[in-house]
């Protein structure tokens, strides 16, 4: 099985792991699903969300790209600001569900389910057009913090006062450390991106405050349930269209 850059901080815990889209990854730790998934929603959560794909798509026309294998529209979407859309095949129905973040007017920054990322790189490369760089940042990890207290915890622990970010707003410094304001719980807080080398001291760094708990992904499941939340693969997939999944709203 694959491992993701943190799988020795998850054994260091003593993680009772599993395999999920052909990873060895955390179900649960010392708490119990149950009391994880209280954490989550009265503290501050921390994921290793390492395992899903983090591509990007640079270069004139990438916009008009994304809007033909996508039922959305990105032209009012403002520069830094995420939108979450669905890919779509032929028949309609739905290849992934999707985080799509807009860096430039013709750069965005996709984030894809651990699942489908195989198939989904392969599918965009198979659709596009010439003069459009693909990047897929397979070397970078991606660490969730969510939960009522983890804004306060990213500025007490990390130094970064991301008060004025919006929802769905990233922010980023010297192209090293990305953070958005967004994420599957239902709860407030952020999706830290960082190359892998730096991946363990920032789950470390964060573990070291109290008030931070880690979380496996058998409470993230049931986190995302309990919201409504879309799984691919279990609520929707190839033969779901987005009317059929009630996600209208993002055509």
């Amino acid at each position: 099985m694959k491992e993701t850059p943190l799988h020795a901080a998850h054994l260091s815990l003593s993680a009772k792991m599993g395999e999920f889209a052909g990873y060895d990854m955390p179900l649960y730790y010392a708490l119990g699903v149950l009391k994880e998934h209280e954490w989550v929603r009265s503290s501050a959560g921390l994921f290793d969300v390492s395992h899903m794909g983090q591509v990007s798509l640079k270069g004139k026309g990438t916009q008009d790209f994304l809007q033909k294998i996508t039922p959305s529209s990105f032209e009012k979407l403002p520069i830094n600001r995420t939108k979450y859309s669905v890919l779509m095949n032929a028949d309609g129905g739905i290849i992934d569900d999707l985080m799509l973040t807009k860096t430039g007017e013709d750069d965005f920054h996709l984030v894809i389910n651990a699942g489908c990322k195989d198939k989904d790189i392969a599918w965009i490369k198979s659709q596009l057009p010439a003069g459009i760089e693909f990047t897929h940042f397979a070397d970078w990890a991606l660490i969730a913090l969510q939960g009522p207290k983890a804004e306060s915890v990213v500025r007490d622990v990390l130094g970064i006062d991301l008060s004025a970010l919006p929802y769905m707003g990233l922010w980023y410094q010297d192209y090293t450390l990305f953070i958005s304001r967004l994420g599957y719980t239902g709860e407030d807080g952020f999706e830290i991106s960082v190359p892998a080398e730096n991946a363990e001291h920032i789950w470390n760094k964060l573990l070291s405050d109290e008030r931070v708990k880690p979380i496996g992904l058998a409470a993230r499941d049931s986190l995302r349930l309990e919201m409504g939340y879309c799984l691919y693969g279990h609520d929707i997939d190839a033969t779901t269209t987005p009317l059929e999944a009630d996600l209208s709203w993002v055509m």
